[in-house]
């Protein structure tokens, strides 16, 4: 998997820039949800909550937008805002 995810890297395909991670979403939250709300930042590709092993949410998830611009507004319009009472994190994905 490590040549083709180097090959997808320098055909432009990778997730870096383009994806960011959100903690101290609800707990209750879905990933449509997740995708409905950050998508006034820009196309979200793909929206995924990260569950544990029971599939009971971790209260983080990840949002790929299908640029970095996207990605860089989504970051300084939520970070640190509250959203039904709990504080967002929003930050570039760094393992993306």
């Amino acid at each position: 998997d490590g040549a083709a995810a180097a090959l997808r890297r320098r055909r432009g395909g990778g997730a870096s820039g383009r994806q960011i991670v959100v903690h101290g979403i609800p707990y209750h939250m879905r990933w449509q949800d997740l995708k409905d709300l950050f998508k006034q930042c820009g196309n979200v590709l793909r929206a995924d909550i990260v569950t544990d092993e029971t599939g009971r949410s971790k209260g983080y998830g990840t949002i790929l937008f299908d640029d970095a611009q996207c990605a860089q507004a989504a970051i300084a319009t939520f970070s640190e805002q509250e959203y039904e009472g709990r504080k967002l994190s929003v930050k570039l994905d760094k393992f993306a």
